[in-house]
C-alpha cells in the first residue's frame, strides 16, 4: 500500500529488442511521484486528528504533559491502518487504472511490432539436426504458462534458462518470442545442446511448438536467431520417438 513505482513484466522486453521506452518509462515516474505527493497528502489529513485526539487523552485522564507525546505515537500508528491507508488507496484508485491503462498500451505496441514481423526482421534461420541436439523428453504445456501479450496469441514470450549438465551453473539465458503464431500444439521439451566441449552438456527446458513426421529420418530443431533472443522455435520429431518421449507428468 506504500507508494512505489510500478513495473511492468512485458516492459522491460522492449530492451531486449532494442526498442526505447523512454516515455513509457517518465509516465511510470510521474506516476509514481503523484503516488508520493497523495501519501504525503494521506498523512497531512491524519495529523490534525491525531493531535486531537492525543491533547484529548492528555487532558481527560490528567496525564504529565510528556503523555501527549506517547499519545501521538499510539495514535497515529492505529490511525496509520485506519486512515492514512484508506485515503491513499481511495486517492490513488485514478493513477492504478492510469497504470492498467499504460499496461495495455504497451502491450498493445508489442503486438503491432509482431505484426511487422519485428522481432524476426533480419534474423537468421537455424536449422539443428540430430548430432546437434538431443532430445530428452516431452511434456505438456499449455500455452496459458507462457506470457501471452494481450492474450491475442499474436505474440508471446517466455524466459528461457541454459544450463551446464556438469556443475548445474546456469550457461546462458534467452528470451523466446513466437511471433503471429497460433502456439498449437505447444510442449515443454527438455533438450540436450552441444556445449564448448563439443558434448551434449548444455540442458535447457524449451516451450515448443512441434510437428509430428512419420518416418522422420532425422528430427530438427528449427528457430530464427537474433542476437539477444530466439523466435519462433519449432521442433520435428519423429512419431514413434515421440511417444517414447512423452510423460504426462
Amino acid at each position: 500500500m506504500l507508494p512505489t513505482q510500478s513495473d511492468y513484466e512485458n516492459l522491460h522486453l522492449f530492451q531486449i529488442i532494442d526498442v526505447k521506452t523512454k516515455k513509457y518509462n517518465k509516465k511510470l515516474i510521474d506516476y509514481f511521484e503523484e503516488k508520493k505527493t497523495f501519501f504525503k497528502l494521506s498523512i497531512i489529513l491524519d495529523i490534525p486528528i491525531v493531535f486531537v485526539l492525543s491533547m484529548f487523552g492528555t487532558l481527560h485522564f490528567k496525564t504529565p504533559w510528556w503523555s501527549f507525546f506517547l499519545y501521538f505515537i499510539i495514535i497515529f500508528i492505529i490511525s496509520f491502518f485506519i486512515i492514512c491507508l484508506p485515503v491513499y488507496a481511495s486517492l490513488t484508485k485514478s493513477i492504478k487504472e492510469q497504470e492498467k491503462k499504460l499496461f495495455q498500451e504497451i502491450d498493445e505496441h508489442l503486438s503491432e511490432l509482431a505484426n511487422q514481423n519485428y522481432f524476426s526482421k533480419d534474423s537468421k534461420a537455424k536449422r539443428l539436426l540430430n548430432q546437434e541436439f538431443e532430445l530428452v523428453k516431452v511434456q505438456p504445456l499449455s500455452s496459458k504458462n507462457i506470457n501471452q501479450i494481450l492474450n491475442n496469441k499474436n505474440l508471446s514470450s517466455q524466459r528461457i534458462d541454459f544450463y551446464d549438465k556438469k556443475n548445474n551453473s546456469i550457461y546462458k539465458r534467452k528470451i523466446i518470442f513466437f511471433e503471429n503464431r497460433p502456439l498449437k500444439p505447444v510442449a515443454l521439451a527438455t533438450i540436450n545442446l552441444l556445449g564448448k566441449d563439443k558434448s551434449l552438456s548444455i540442458q535447457v527446458q524449451i516451450p515448443i511448438e512441434y510437428e509430428l513426421v512419420h518416418g522422420l529420418v532425422s528430427e530438427q530443431l528449427v528457430y530464427f536467431d537474433k542476437n539477444n533472443y530466439y523466435v519462433n522455435p519449432i521442433i520435428y520429431i519423429d512419431t514413434q520417438h515421440f511417444y517414447e518421449l512423452y510423460q504426462d507428468k
